[in-house]
């Protein structure tokens, strides 16, 4: 094998390489915000439960003994 068709090798492996790792990465930044955002919603509503937008009474004065 002559060096261009070397070097062109070479070069199409890097980007190869390359291509998989910035996917790579994509992946897991999705998979990153994805659960943001559910402990996003979880955590509005352990808010709205905790200011008794249930009526869940008894059920907060519980859970206030229990984590003071």
């Amino acid at each position: 094998m002559d060096r261009r068709k070397k070097n062109k090798f070479k070069i199409q492996y890097e980007y190869r390489n390359k291509m998989k790792k910035e996917t790579k990465n994509k992946e897991t930044n999705l998979e990153m915000m994805i659960v943001a955002i559910i402990l996003f919603i979880l955590v509005i509503i352990g808010a709205w439960i905790y200011s008794e937008g249930l009526n869940l009474g008894p059920f907060v004065k519980l859970s206030m003994l229990i984590f003071k």
